[in-house]
């Protein structure tokens, strides 16, 4: 059995152009994509490392950083990024699948390599994670089952956008394992989607820095209840989410405006969700 694991990431971001490969910390020579590929070959159980990037003029930086450091990179369609999965799950021959996004460079390798192991014991189709901080969660999916999912012709491109999101919908047609981690609250976003999330994953990351990159949940969230004030610099930023009705958008919808203390809008919109 051959597992890989398949960064995506593109150089493009609406928020925060080219983060993938801004440097972390910013006074030290390694990108938020080189930190999240150092902690993936970590992990013993893991085969191939792989970043899938598009084909895109503007990524072709990314190809270039991955040639210096020796990381396999595979491209595809922009908008396909399932299509980008297949190609390299075909290039590179693998069985399972973990998918990690370009932006979350917090990798918790012993919560992985466990999830790994209890993804193959229990034989399953795919194994999600519960109860993971934001930004830290990973996705297990057996290689076939990308294909089979690729070749069907009734997708939707939100289905090829988001790779996982089919399996989610259709949970019926697949073996599921979700894995409840029971680790300590908290509502920091240990991703990088907008300039304050870098502003605080670089005071995380001075702290990592110290510690020579040795850590694990329990040092995050240590570092954390010990310095507070970090958890307010980037706390109002809000993750683009998927809704499958008009409904759950408007109680997201609520829930964001509420957050930022928009009293009468969300009495508004209150009385509009009762209506319907």
């Amino acid at each position: 059995m051959k597992i890989g694991a398949i960064i995506q990431a593109r150089y493009d971001s609406t928020r925060l152009p080219g983060k993938v490969l801004l440097n972390l910390p910013f006074n030290e020579n390694e990108s938020i994509l080189g930190h999240i590929i150092e902690r993936l070959n970590k992990i013993k159980l893991l085969d191939e490392v792989i970043v899938a990037t598009s084909k895109e003029q503007n990524d072709d930086i990314i190809e270039k950083h991955l040639i210096k450091k020796n990381v396999v990179c595979v491209r595809g369609d922009k908008n396909d990024v399932l299509d980008r999965f297949v190609v390299a799950i075909d290039a590179n021959k693998l069985d399972v699948v973990i998918r990690i996004t370009g932006d979350n460079p917090i990798v918790l390798v012993d919560v992985l390599e466990d999830a790994i192991k209890k993804h193959i014991q229990a034989n399953v189709d795919y194994t999600r994670n519960v109860g993971l901080p934001y930004g830290t969660s990973f996705e297990i999916i057996n290689s076939n089952v990308l294909k089979r999912i690729s070749a069907n012709k009734e997708l939707v491109d939100a289905d090829r956008e988001h790779v996982t999101i089919y399996i989610k919908n259709n949970r019926k047609d697949f073996r599921i394992l979700e894995l409840e981690h029971n680790f300590e609250h908290t509502n920091f976003r240990f991703t990088i989607d907008y300039p304050t999330d870098y502003a605080a994953m670089n005071i995380l990351f001075q702290h990592l820095s110290s510690l020579n990159y040795i850590y694990n949940i329990d040092t995050l969230l240590n570092f954390l209840k010990n310095n507070t004030w970090v958890q307010n610099i980037n706390k109002t930023n809000y993750q683009k989410k998927q809704y499958k009705t008009l409904n759950d958008e408007l109680n997201g919808a609520i829930e964001l405006l509420d957050s930022l203390e928009f009293v009468r809008v969300v009495d508004l919109l209150n009385i509009k969700r009762r209506a319907n």
